[in-house]
């Protein structure tokens, strides 16, 4: 996906959501720990009984739609 931002936006706007600041270190953190994360989507599901309401941190539930 990153070649696709590459090639669609402007150099500033992607060198700036690509990168991260000082060394990196964080951004480097953070692609390491969501590789372990797989999102599968749902297909062919019946979407007439789906909750979108979730729970965020145990509080108050917030609407999340896609």
């Amino acid at each position: 996906m990153g070649r696709i931002a590459k090639k669609k936006l402007p150099n500033f706007v992607f060198e700036y959501v690509d990168g991260g600041s000082d060394d990196e270190h964080t951004l480097r953190r953070n692609r390491a720990v969501f590789v372990q994360y797989l999102f599968e989507p749902k297909i062919m599901t019946n979407v007439d009984t789906q909750n979108f309401l979730i729970a965020a941190f145990g509080v108050a539930p917030i609407s999340s739609k896609p």
